[in-house]
């Protein structure tokens, strides 16, 4: 009995850890998730519909078509998250390794290349770690352009995408 509850506890455990940085995830479907369908893969809840995909055509900085924030996993549609399910799968299990410093160290090293002159997607220690373990799916959805050649757009869709998503649930939680 007592290896069963700390079996649970171990399972447990990295949820609660990573609970802040998949609210903000929640807090992204208030806004976009209307019509949206949900789907429970692998520990992470799956995520898709209208107002998601009109999200990550407007805002994604990158052109991406899904992404993780905690054990939340976005997407336009559920072939584009079984594609890149791999790939996103590692981002949950970065979150629960790092909990709520997830997304702040995410920023935080992607700012620093930009910064350095980098590409602050492709260069990001958080997608290198992604891409290697998980690939990039059965296609890739991330654009030919570099978001760097973009400039000075890029920056305006990623805080548009920043204050609508990510702000607006940093402001909830708080």
């Amino acid at each position: 009995m007592a290896f069963s509850v700390i079996k649970a506890m171990l399972k447990i455990l990295p949820v609660i850890w990573a609970a802040p940085t998949s609210l903000v995830g929640l807090a992204i479907l208030i806004p976009f998730g209307g019509g949206a369908r949900f789907r429970w893969v692998q520990g992470a809840l799956e995520v898709w519909g209208p107002g998601i995909e009109w999200m990550f055509k407007r805002f994604s900085p990158i052109g991406a078509d899904a992404m993780a924030i905690g054990h939340i996993v976005l997407g336009t549609d559920p072939r584009v998250l079984e594609a890149v399910r791999r790939h996103e799968l590692v981002h949950v299990r970065q979150a629960e390794c790092m909990g709520p410093f997830f997304l702040p160290f995410y920023l935080a090293a992607s700012a620093w290349i930009y910064l350095k002159g980098g590409d602050w997607y492709r260069e990001n220690p958080f997608e290198i770690q992604a891409y290697s373990v998980g690939g990039s799916g059965d296609w890739h959805f991330v654009s030919d352009k570099s978001p760097q050649n973009e400039f000075p757009f890029w920056p305006i869709r990623l805080a548009l995408f920043m204050v609508f998503g990510f702000g607006l649930a940093y402001i909830m939680i708080l």
